[in-house]
């Protein structure tokens, strides 16, 4: 997070995509000793030219995300893609009855990953949230604009290689997702 952080401020990066969940998060301190804290929209936001990207990856706690849109000033220049998912009460509950075993921040993000992944009935998504409706677009079009234009972008991602549930070195104490950047890349 500090890494993109200091590249979006340095380098002035113009376009920043995440597919974070609110299981972490990244905090950065600016020169004035103010702190930012991410945990759903792109570090990238420090520069205010940057704009910001959620792809469907991403699991996103409604109230946090608009909390960081109305801290971080973001509402111009942020999209999310219709089908990001959505952490709801039900699937903090699940996790919380049934992670116990393992280390977990029990936020639901591993539940909507796998409730998104099964397809179930009570999935929502980015697209069925009213207030994301302003925010709602195909991110994977614009990248690709801002691509062909030559513009500067950044791909931030969550958690390290060793944590992928498919790549991972101590399973089952990993992430409820794939950490490797093939996935990215392939849409």
């Amino acid at each position: 997070g500090k890494l993109c952080a200091w590249l979006a401020r340095t380098y002035g990066v113009d376009v920043a995509m995440c597919d974070f969940q609110t299981n972490a998060g990244h905090t950065v301190v600016q020169d004035d000793g103010v702190k930012h804290v991410f945990q759903q929209i792109p570090v990238s936001a420090v520069n205010p030219d940057t704009k910001l990207l959620i792809s469907p990856a991403a699991t996103i706690d409604v109230d946090k995300l608009m909390s960081e849109i109305e801290i971080h000033e973001v509402q111009n220049r942020l999209t999310i893609h219709p089908l990001a998912g959505i952490i709801t009460p039900e699937c903090v509950e699940f996790e919380k009855q049934t992670l116990k075993r393992i280390s977990s921040t029990l936020k639901g993000c591993g539940a909507a990953t796998g409730m998104k992944a099964m397809r179930s009935p009570t999935m929502k998504l980015a697209q069925d949230v009213p207030e994301l409706k302003p925010f709602l677009g195909d991110v994977f079009a614009s990248l690709r604009v801002y691509l062909r234009s030559g513009a500067q972008c950044l791909m931030e991602t969550a958690q390290g290689f060793d944590l992928s549930h498919n790549h991972g070195h101590i399973y089952p104490y990993v992430t409820s997702r794939s950490r490797t950047m093939q996935e990215h890349f392939a849409a």
